[in-house]
């Protein structure tokens, strides 16, 4: 049996975009008015909880030339947007690093992404965090 981590709805890492489209019906929706909050500017944009890469994908074809840096605390929901970021072309703009944003807010000198970035964004994942956090967003 697979390790669910948190913010797996499903079990199958697979499943996941097909199912929150049927949870959330206006999923692809949401997403594209997340997307297009990003300040056109913006070069480089933090993503917290990645899943499986649609608001990333969204992000990249809208600002093709930018560079979104994904945190996510599954490595399976890691993988499959990796996979789907280099299938659309775009995986000299996008990097995924495992790591609860959480703990990267505390303790950023733990990971190497930077600490600057044009803006920040998250979908359906800072819910999942139990205390306040401050993200600084240059």
């Amino acid at each position: 049996m697979q390790n669910v981590f948190p913010g797996e709805v499903f079990a199958n890492t697979a499943d996941f975009d097909t199912g929150i489209r049927q949870l959330l019906p206006r999923y692809d929706e949401m997403l594209e008015v997340i997307a297009r909050c990003v300040p056109s500017t913006s070069q480089r944009i933090l993503e917290l909880g990645c899943g499986t890469g649609e608001l990333s994908l969204k992000i990249l074809n809208r600002f093709p030339d930018a560079q979104v840096v994904a945190l996510d605390y599954s490595p399976r929901m890691l993988q499959f947007a990796q996979d789907k970021i280099t299938a659309a072309g775009y995986q000299q703009h996008w990097t995924g690093t495992q790591a609860d944003f959480g703990d990267w807010a505390d303790n950023p000198e733990k990971f190497d992404i930077g600490s600057e970035f044009d803006a920040c964004v998250s979908s359906l994942a800072i819910h999942h965090l139990q205390d306040e956090i401050e993200i600084k967003v240059i």
